[in-house]
């Protein structure tokens, strides 16, 4: 685009070793008892992750389990279960101990002495009828209060240890199953749900629902990790996870925390456990595979460089006083998948999953010199950085095959690694536009039905693209045809780009483009800065190589973009393009490569690196289209029509930039008629260098409709500038009004004509 303004260029979020990670939180949540909630992390790639406590959930605060010969139940909200000798509180703190004949106190404090049939409300409504049978724990720890006799011991825990032996003490405590007759002795089982402090009571349902963009959905309650079904923020236990393992936590910068332990003492102001916002499950509330039930975050939000937020859930449970993680094998899955939505829409979050090589406070049995968050080895954690939560509900999937370090980190690694898994998480960064400074970035979000994927990461499929030209023609496997879609920036500026996505892509392929034109910088490539942005060069390219999947994936042609406003091209430029066409990823015929956006200076010296360049590129093997632009910001394409540029393989078209704002707006209509020539960007901007100064909601459609009138009808290609949110609007210009992709003024005639034109 026609921009000799500088645009911002530095990265979203704190540098990888500014600072200590959140610390452990320590609050009430939703009215249920007093839990300990332990989150470590880094403020600079997008948080570190939570540990874990001895404490117990909600409906068993401090409890324990162990039906053996002795053992303890916590049933209400900080009494226990001995059915080996010992004792019952089955509501606020009083006693049953129904061995040896003795006494139940169901109530405040009472006793009752079940006898041989009589019945007993213990707290808020629990019955005991154990129907003629007896309650003889001694010893060996077995209940059998005959044919279905059940104990209700506080808010809504059952015990009924007939038929089955269930054993439900509370809304959040553990329930096992026994065998027949109810035996809670050493031989017993612990069901799904029947962890004592970490774990949600039952067994974890299927999720089925018909998703609008996968189709019908089938997940076994055997991968859900959290389904919001109750009150409770337990995970199930299942699946050799969850055991003892926290609730779901939240962490912000501003907590207070204890400098021994790094257990969060008070949320501070941004965290949404503090009492001013939320953290907790609104039952009205739930996803397209749910009934009822999801998670409500909100948060004031991060707002300066040093902020952040972010909540998760461990897999695994946080023993001892160090308070140490442990990891959870997982590599029998291939990612975690949620569904999400926000009231307003959620940028530059970093949604993530942790391993114990990125975590400082793992336990030395699992990794014996850990990270660091802020001297040392740095942390640098795996997921997809600056995500964006749409308004309405949508499923997200991290393929733990694809998740990447944040490109800014100072530490890499060769990938995660799924069989030391710590945590799910999502950190929200402050909201970080283009140009200009850092933000507030209010958090008002809903999360559901977490769970583990086990369908591998979609790969795109094989299809061998072959591109000539003639004429005026551009050829893709022998037929005519016309390269329609959308120009996709940000990542000229930003090392992970902005909202640049799996389910951004989704969204653009909606539109039925065939063709996406990605904005990349060589200097990123490199290693080295653009503007504020400093990337790794490796790290970088695996963010463009993962975009440029993820749109093949969508069965879309990938224009790749090396986006400069203005200049000569250089040998460095060239450089790039040498390391493009050797590398066998990019000589996919389905990529085009776009030589130089937008220069400037006089055709003769523009024509001669175009010359050299392409020389290059063919010879590294690489028979990709390539795209060559002309003098004037790619305006003026007429030196070509009398001396066109060279090319061994007759693969070159050429690009053009139409804007109104052109002393001659229709001057490139001459030469595009004589030319193959894909018009790459068109339109209106806000180019205050020249005088032609228009404001963010300065949208006229009728620009945009005459502009791919006149593409049409010359036989031209062309991809329409810019898939973006940005600070300046239609001055940008961007088409989407948010990126659920909503079509703005002047993007609704683009997606009327790519849903016209394009199959």
């Amino acid at each position: 685009m026609f921009l000799t303004k500088s645009r911002r260029l530095s990265d979203v979020g704190p540098a990888p070793s500014s600072s200590r990670g959140p610390m452990a939180p320590r609050a009430v949540l939703a009215g249920a008892v007093a839990l300990a909630l332990v989150a470590c992390g880094s403020s600079s790639d997008g948080g570190g992750s939570s540990g874990t406590s001895s404490w117990g959930g909600a409906g068993g605060g401090g409890g324990s389990f162990n039906p053996g010969g002795g053992g303890s139940v916590n049933a209400g909200s900080g009494g226990f279960v001995n059915p080996g000798g010992g004792s019952v509180n089955a509501g606020s703190g009083g006693l049953v101990n129904p061995g040896g004949g003795s006494s139940v106190n169901a109530g405040s404090g009472g006793f009752v002495n079940p006898g041989s049939g009589g019945t007993v409300n213990p707290g808020g409504g629990g019955s005991v009828n154990p129907g003629g049978g007896s309650i003889n724990p001694g010893g060996g720890g077995s209940v059998n209060p005959g044919t279905g006799g059940s104990v209700n011991p506080g808010t809504g825990g059952s015990v009924n240890p007939g038929t089955g032996g269930s054993v439900n003490p509370g809304t959040g405590g553990g329930g096992g199953s026994s065998g027949a007759g109810g035996s809670t002795a050493t031989g017993g089982t612990t069901a799904a749900g029947g962890g004592s402090n970490g774990g949600s009571p039952g067994t974890a349902a299927d999720l089925t629902c018909t998703d609008p963009v996968y189709g019908a959905v089938s997940i076994p309650g055997i991968q859900v990790i959290s389904d919001f079904e109750t009150d409770s923020l337990l995970q199930y236990v299942q699946d050799g996870r969850g055991q003892d393992a926290l609730p779901w936590y939240a962490y912000a910068s501003g907590d207070t925390n204890d400098s021994t332990t790094n257990i969060m003492e008070t949320p501070g102001p941004l965290n949404p456990l503090n009492s001013a916002n939320t953290f907790a499950v609104d039952p009205a509330v739930h996803g397209p595979c749910s009934t009822k039930g999801a998670l409500h975050i909100t948060s004031p939000g991060p707002a300066n460089s040093s902020d952040y937020v972010g909540f998760g859930i461990d897999f695994m449970a946080r023993p001892g006083t160090a308070k140490k993680k442990l990891a959870y094998d997982a590599s029998k899955y291939a990612g975690v998948g949620f569904w999400a939505k926000c009231s307003k829409e959620l940028q530059f979050a970093f949604s993530k999953v942790v391993d114990a090589a990125q975590d400082a406070d793992i336990d030395p049995s699992v990794v014996p010199s850990p990270c660091s968050y802020s001297s040392g080895t740095i942390c640098n954690q795996y997921g997809i950085k600056n995500t964006v939560i749409t308004k309405d509900w949508y499923y997200y999937k991290l393929y733990f095959s694809e998740l990447l370090q944040d490109p800014n980190g100072s530490t890499f690694t060769s990938g995660v690694d799924p069989t030391k898994a710590i945590a799910f998480q999502i950190h929200v960064n402050p909201f970080s536009p283009r140009s200009g400074s850092a933000s507030a970035n209010p958090i008002d979000c809903y999360i559901d039905d977490v769970h583990f994927l086990t369908e591998a990461a979609p790969k795109p499929a094989a299809e061998t693209v072959t591109w000539s030209v003639s004429g005026t023609k551009i050829q893709r496997n022998g037929s005519d045809y016309k390269i329609r879609g959308i120009v996709r920036p940000s990542m000229e500026w930003d090392c992970a780009g902005f909202g640049i996505t799996r389910e951004d892509t989704q969204r653009i392929k909606s539109w039925h483009a065939n063709t996406v034109r990605l904005a990349v910088k060589d200097t990123l490539w490199a290693g080295a800065s653009t503007g504020g942005a400093t990337c790794n060069g490796a790290a970088y390219q695996n963010q463009v190589k993962r975009a440029v999947n993820w749109y093949l994936e969508q069965k879309m042609d990938v224009i790749l973009d090396l986006h400069y406003v203005g200049g000569t091209p250089s040998s460095e430029n060239a450089n790039f393009w040498n390391s493009i066409s050797k590398d066998a990823f990019f000589k996919d015929g389905r990529i085009i490569y776009e030589l130089y956006n937008e220069p400037t200076g006089d055709v003769n010296s523009l024509r001669d690196w175009m010359n050299s360049t392409i020389a290059t590129i063919r010879g590294n093997g690489a028979n990709n289209l390539i795209l060559v632009s002309g003098p004037d910001y790619t305006y003026d394409l007429s030196g070509y029509v009398t001396t066109p540029v060279t090319d061994s393989a007759n693969k070159v078209a050429y690009a053009v930039h139409p804007y109104i704002f052109k002393p001659d707006p229709d001057a490139w209509k001459t030469a595009c008629a004589q030319l193959p020539v894909v018009a790459t960007e068109f339109g209106d901007a806000n180019v205050q260098e020249i005088g032609h100064t228009i404001a963010a909601d300065q949208c006229d459609a009728s620009i945009y409709s005459k502009y791919m009138s006149d593409f049409e009808s010359m036989g031209m290609s062309w991809t329409a500038w810019a898939w973006i949110v940005d600070e300046w609007g239609c001055g940008f210009p961007q088409m989407i009004a948010d990126y659920s992709g909503t079509p703005n003024v002047i993007g609704t005639p683009v997606k009327q004509q790519l849903t016209t034109l394009n199959p």
